[in-house]
């Protein structure tokens, strides 16, 4: 009873390929009609009426398979699939049940995948009821005989032993495991040894309990019956008085599969005459991205065109004399896999070549009109063919239903057929060409050592025409001006960040609130247009503008729909080049950003803030707030402004990224018109120097219904090695801090810690609260609760959780995602420590976040705003 790993490869045969290319292959009769129902019991029941032979299938799947798995259970789903055709309440011997096989002309077999286990009988469709009954008993009655179960067990072993017994056994072994770490077994339907030669009768019907459940399951007939006839039988022997849905014990949450951060590679000797390449990446499933896997079946039938370029550069290459790149639609976990026999010494080759056929997938050009035609012609071919056989039919059902749905069978044809060139080319930029990606190697040791092939030499080298990773570097021009370029595949909607370095640091005495006061005017038209020209522009554009002047940098976001993204790029490239500054819109402009702060004075929390900060900053070039104040903006002059502008403006202290979905050089062609103007100039030099503030209170009082507390501390920055553990430390200190004075003690409405993303950096407390030396009570106990226990490994694993739903979030749209690359690019020192901190917070341990909380959680200098009075007691942690 073989149990391979995968029940379908939607690409499509190299000779089905060649009679559709000829002209040869069969038009698709349309597709079969399907009576689906669910039984009270939960069980989804599939008729398909099918008379053109006197047979019928009779299929059960079960959603169940190494995903659903533990290291304690894997193989328990491959083991009971053998255990179903032993002896069970009805036929109690393995005898009498081959016997009755015979007898009702019984073809038989099962399959275990990593979502489905699914057994299927085949009889001449006069014997239904009785293939009906027969398949009732061994699916609701076995009986797990010890001694069946023991020759069983053999004969699983000896499954084993044939696998491995196949040398490239041990490189789909090697993409698993490299590709999923210790969660690899849950895609190895094969099983552990261990836990089958450990597996008892009781475990098998605790297994049973568990997954076998009428909800759990579907019951697929198709062939030579009366609809109503099969829903009788079904309802009678399947039904809930058959089969009831009962209480199945439930399942611990499950993580979802890892994703591959990194590529890695690695190196398979055995004694074998092959030289074979493997490579595998995280693909589309129906649970992350339905759309991509439906664009993802396509690719791979445009693949498999034998006259297609990808066929022809290996075999005209010489390179290959086998070569395939396919994609599983998964419900969880879709691969795509890449398997080469190489010719001798070109396993290197071939891999170049992989890289670069990828890289040309990714750009026009590369597949035709006509090639699509044939593409989805063959999809149409094949689901034709899949319906000739009734038993193949109802395997292709039973697929469907688990890793994905029946609706997402009939929408299957016209979701293919939709695809257009430009979102194949997207599916390869988003899942294959320069992404993560694990690549293997199978051959000899003495080819091994002729070639000198190790792990590191296998690796493939990054290329900006692979797309170097999640974010391209592109380079303008002989200034060497930088642009990160995070490209989305069919995003609508394109971003542009200008991030200036600078910020307080490169302030001047008198300077405070230039930059602010200077990314608010730049849009205020150029030397050709008027800012009414500009504005009216960008509207009819959909485009929108930000500005922000920060602690360690200024940026200039853009944001518009991708069609109108070129012009209004071009309008911003234009105000930066020749900026107007008119007397009376830089009057305007002082006179809102003037407004804005008057405001903020009688808010307590920015009062607050600035009351504490005046403290806090001194002697660090903090202290001279890149906001500004009424008077110094006032005071600024358009001279003043230019200057500024010209200081910032040059290579060394200007970061650009964009988010969107732009062929790349045509973005190149656009960046270099409107952007290439920037002259070449160095950067700032780094002058980060930690804070010393002395612990204490500075107060302010005013007559307000509450008080205003606020305390801020020394923090590591981004860039530093504990700075994950430290933001995790001050994310549960937030949440123990609501637990105790929001939801325990009822003092504050709004308690709060959170640690800062500056490269000088700082971590915070804060609540409003009409006791405050009480909530500073409670929160001291909180910060030696920290210090001094471990946190409980789920609450940590469901910190980090929320923070990556955070750091997901705060990226999601494409103006936020371009503003965080630069954050990241001038904060942290490089964009990619936005995609590797959800990577480091994982690794944290409690250990660390202990350790951190001990080294950062003190030394805090307060802030009153309001009536109450502390004593300097107040803010000291109670002695132990």
């Amino acid at each position: 009873l073989p149990a391979p790993p995968a029940p379908r490869s939607p690409a499509l045969s190299l000779l089905a390929c060649l009679l559709l290319a000829l002209g040869s292959a069969p038009a698709a009769r349309g597709e079969p009609e399907l009576d689906h129902l669910r039984l009270e019991n939960g069980l989804d029941l599939i008729v398909v009426e099918k008379h053109d032979a006197p047979l019928v299938t009779i299929e059960v799947a079960v959603k169940t398979g190494s995903l659903s798995e533990t290291p304690e259970t894997n193989g328990l789903s491959h083991l009971y699939e053998h255990m179903f055709f032993k002896g069970n309440a009805a036929l109690p011997t393995q005898g009498r049940y081959m016997a009755r096989v015979a007898e009702l002309g019984i073809r038989f077999n099962g399959t275990t995948s990593t979502e489905r286990v699914n057994y299927f009988f085949t009889l001449p469709s006069r014997n239904f009821a009785a293939g009906m009954r027969f398949m009732h008993d061994a699916l609701l009655r076995p009986l797990f005989n010890p001694d069946e179960l023991s020759g069983e067990r053999r004969v699983v072993i000896g499954e084993y032993d044939r696998n491995e017994a196949n040398p490239i056994h041990y490189l789909r072994q090697g993409l698993r495991e490299q590709l999923y770490g210790d969660q690899a077994y849950r895609k190895n339907p094969l099983g552990e040894r261990s836990v089958i030669l450990s597996a008892t009768q009781e475990t098998l019907r605790s297994f049973q309990r568990r997954f076998y459940r009428p909800h759990l399951s579907c019951l697929v007939i198709v062939g030579d019956v009366n609809k109503t006839e099969a829903k009788v039988l079904a309802e009678r022997l399947f039904g809930p008085g058959a089969w009831p849905r009962g209480a199945a014990p439930e399942a611990p949450a499950r993580s979802p599969l890892p994703r591959l951060e990194a590529t890695r590679a690695f190196v398979v000797e055995r004694a074998t005459p092959l030289e074979v390449l493997g490579v595998r990446w995280p693909g589309p499933d129906v649970g992350r991205d339905e759309r991509a896997t439906f664009v993802a079946d396509l690719w791979g039938a445009l693949l498999a065109l034998p006259h297609g370029r990808f066929q022809r550069t290996f075999r005209d290459g010489a390179l290959a004399d086998e070569v395939s790149l396919s994609y599983l639609t998964q419900r969880e976990g879709g691969e795509i896999e890449f398997t080469a026999l190489c010719r001798e010494g070109k396993l290197l080759q071939v891999r170049d070549a992989l890289l670069a056929e990828l890289a040309a997938m990714a750009e026009p050009g590369y597949w035709n009109a006509s090639d699509l035609v044939l593409a989805q012609r063959a999809l149409r071919t094949q689901r034709a063919f899949e319906a000739e056989s009734g038993a193949e039919l109802s395997h292709t059902l039973s697929f469907w239903w688990a890793s994905s749905s029946l609706d997402y069978y009939r929408r299957y044809l016209p979701a293919c057929e939709s695809v257009g060139l430009d979102e194949l080319r997207g599916f390869v930029r988003n899942y294959l060409s320069g992404r993560p990606l694990v690549v293997g190697a199978l051959l000899s040791p003495e080819r091994r050592a002729r070639q000198g092939l190790d792990a590191a030499s296998l690796r493939p080298q990054r290329s900006s025409a692979a797309g170097a990773g999640p974010v391209e570097v592109l380079q303008l021009g002989a200034q060497g001006l930088e642009v990160l370029y995070r490209r989305e595949p069919g995003a609508e909607v394109s971003a542009l960040c200008l991030g200036l370095q600078g910020g307080s640091q490169g302030l001047e005495p008198g300077q405070e609130g230039i930059d602010a006061l200077l990314l608010a005017a730049l849009l205020d038209g150029s030397r050709r247009l008027s800012r009414d020209e500009v504005q009216a522009r960008l509207s009819l554009l959909g485009a929108r503008t930000e500005s922000e002047a920060r602690y360690d940098f200024a940026q200039l976001s853009l944001v518009a729909p991708r069609d109108g993204f070129p012009a209004a790029l071009a309008l911003l490239g234009e105000c930066l080049r020749e900026p107007a500054f008119e007397a009376r819109h830089l009057v305007q402009r002082k006179s809102s950003l003037s407004a804005k702060l008057l405001a903020e004075e009688a808010d307590p929390d920015p009062t607050l803030a600035r009351l504490l900060n005046r403290s806090f900053f001194t002697g660090h070039p903090y202290a001279r707030r890149p906001e500004g104040s009424p008077e110094s903006i006032s005071a600024l002059l358009e001279a003043q402004l230019r200057a500024r502008l010209r200081e910032l403006l040059v290579s060394g202290r200007v970061v650009v990224s964009v988010v969107g979905d732009h062929e790349r050089t045509q973005l190149r062609a656009l960046l270099e018109r409107e952007l290439g103007f920037v002259p070449e100039g160095p950067a700032l030099a780094s002058q980060a120097q930690p804070f010393t503030p002395a612990p204490g209170l500075v107060r302010e009082v005013r007559d307000l219904p509450t008080n205003y507390l606020l305390g801020k501390c020394a923090a590591p920055a981004p860039s530093a090695p504990d700075y994950p553990a430290a933001r995790l430390a001050f994310t549960l200190l937030k949440k123990r801090l609501w637990a105790s004075l929001r939801t325990k003690h009822s003092l504050t409405y709004a308690p709060w810690a959170g640690l800062g993303r500056f490269r000088c950096n700082f971590g915070a407390v804060y609540a409003s609260t009409t006791e405050p030396a009480r909530a500073l009570a409670l929160s001291f106990a909180e910060i030696k609760a920290l210090q001094t226990e471990l946190v409980d490994a789920a609450e940590l694993r469901g910190l980090v959780a929320q923070e990556e739903t955070g750091l997901a979030s705060a990226r999601e749209g494409a103006l936020s995602h371009a503003q965080a690359l630069v954050e990241a690019e001038l904060v942290d020192g490089s964009w990619r420590s936005l995609y590797a901190l959800p990577a480091a917070l994982e690794a944290v341990t409690p250990e660390e976040l202990r350790a951190a909380a001990r080294s950062y959680l003190k030394g805090f200098r307060f802030a009153i705003l309001g009536p109450a009075e502390l004593a300097p007691s107040d803010l000291v942690p109670a002695p132990e």
